[in-house]
């Protein structure tokens, strides 16, 4: 019986070495696992750092750009505004100008008809009787 006991003793240790060797592996297989895991969450990581700083850069070009633009609606605005007192300049200097016609019109025509009472009173544009 002792060869048997030994027969089988030597059984389980070899059962038992098979198993451990089938532990390490699987040991060995899970760092590799988690290596393999790490350097993908460091890749991530990596990633998400790229990003956050291209969103950054994003972010500021947007802020430009609606600086620009409002920039830009501030030089239309002034534009606007330029054309328009050009426009209102040139019409209120019309007016003067026909305002201006009617006044001398109307101080011609004043002339006129003191001029004419003048010479109904007797006298002409020098005076009574020709007097000056």
């Amino acid at each position: 019986e002792t060869a048997k006991e030994g027969s089988e003793l030597a059984r389980d240790r070899a059962a038992v070495a098979a198993a451990a060797r089938s532990v390490r592996a699987d040991a060995d297989a899970l760092r590799d696992a988690k290596a393999r895991l790490d350097a993908a969450l460091a890749a991530v990581e990596a990633e998400r750092a790229h990003l956050g700083a291209q969103a950054a850069a994003l972010s500021s070009s947007y802020r430009e750009a609606a600086q620009l633009t409002e920039l830009e609606a501030a030089e239309h605005f002034a534009k606007q505004t330029a054309r328009l007192e050009a426009k209102l300049e040139a019409e209120l200097a019309a007016q003067v100008e026909v305002q201006a016609e009617q006044l001398a019109a109307a101080q011609g025509e004043a002339e006129a008809r003191a001029e004419a009472e003048a010479e109904r009173r007797g006298g002409g544009p020098l005076g009574p009787r020709g007097e000056g």
